[in-house]
């Protein structure tokens, strides 16, 4: 039966840590953090509200099942960063986002710029 020392070296792996860093970034020695993934000793109140700073999913280390929403490091600092843009540069931001998506189709572009006033219908080969 798996336990919270096999779902806390679980979600150390998923962000990308290794003992000593985790340990590090959530204020125990490394040799405390290595009790707690070989279940000789369980983590602390301290130590769990650290690990979730970090980005950690305690609910998944305590019980098995994954939290909702849980972000990897690079979609929180997507995030962050879209946060931080105001209003019409996360609409620019959206829109280039949107645009990485969308497919080219038989090598046809269309433009329009400027004030256009007329539109000439018809295909443009580069």
């Amino acid at each position: 039966m798996l336990q919270i020392s096999d779902f806390l070296k679980s979600e150390r792996e998923r962000l990308g840590l290794t003992q000593e860093e985790i340990a590090s970034k959530c204020g125990v020695s490394k040799r405390t953090y290595i009790y707690y993934e070989q279940g000789e000793r369980v983590p602390n109140t301290d130590f769990l509200a650290a690990l979730t700073q970090i980005g950690g999913d305690v609910m998944y280390v305590l019980s098995g099942i994954r939290g909702v929403a849980q972000l990897s490091s690079l979609e929180n600092m997507v995030l962050n960063a879209f946060n931080a843009l105001n209003d019409e540069e996360k609409l620019q931001a959206l829109g280039f986002l949107t645009g990485l998506k969308t497919q080219k189709s038989n090598g046809i572009n269309q433009s329009a710029g400027g004030n256009v006033t007329n539109m000439v219908a018809g295909n443009m080969k580069k």
